[in-house]
């Protein structure tokens, strides 16, 4: 993000410019890229940007590590926890709550406000009752 914004500085960019470019911040650096040498490269840039043929290059897999053949999780990655009844506007629902694969992605980070996953043995402790 900051190689855009330093991009964009160099151009003299818009507000409104600055906020369509950081949606997609990597199709932004690839309109750029393209617009390179033209006569008015944010015009150009933009107009690369929004078409619909322009692609933004493909991003990297991410979780190569993660083991896809997983016997646990059949390579999904998370697992079924607990399965609860929630009740929301007089309808009763039947609600899974997932938590992250005790075999193959024990580590991941799940951290968030009001929100901690389960010890990895206490997923195995369930996943087998």
């Amino acid at each position: 993000m900051e190689t855009l914004t330093n991009e964009l500085d160099s151009l003299g960019a818009t507000t409104t410019q600055r906020e369509r470019f950081g949606t997609d911040p990597t199709r932004a650096l690839a309109a750029l890229e393209k617009a390179r040498g033209k006569k008015n490269p944010l015009s150009y840039a933009m107009s690369v940007f929004n078409s619909d043929s322009f692609s933004s290059p493909k991003k990297a897999d991410t979780n190569r590590s993660v083991v896809v053949n997983c016997r646990t999780c059949s390579g999904d990655r998370m697992v079924v926890y607990a399965t609860r009844t929630d009740t929301y506007n007089g309808r009763s629902a039947e609600v899974e709550e997932y938590a992250p694969c005790p075999d193959c992605n024990a580590t991941c980070n799940t951290s968030r406000v009001r929100y901690r996953s389960p010890d990895p043995a206490r997923v195995r402790e369930r996943l087998a009752s």
